[in-house]
């Protein structure tokens, strides 16, 4: 069964600001090309099996069911 996986805009938001940082503050474009798309990558592969990540536990989501996912040195709610 597929699943539909929704950014909100914050996160959509994180995403371009952490390919910017990459791409001008380390001066590497081709490795903020190759870091964004494993994250697109990792994110839409919630489309199947998101509960295949463990529950997000911080108090701040106590109150909804959250997942996690996380990515090399990113963390995502799913």
């Amino acid at each position: 069964m597929k699943f539909a996986v929704e950014l909100t805009e914050k996160a959509d938001r994180d995403l371009r600001n952490i390919f910017l940082y990459i791409k001008m503050d380390l001066c590497a474009p081709a490795i903020a090309e190759k870091q964004i798309k494993r994250l697109w990558k990792a994110i839409l592969s919630l489309d199947e099996l998101p509960e295949r990540y463990r529950r997000y536990e911080k108090e701040l989501v106590l109150c909804q069911d959250f997942g996690q996912l996380k990515y090399k040195n990113f963390q995502f709610l799913v």
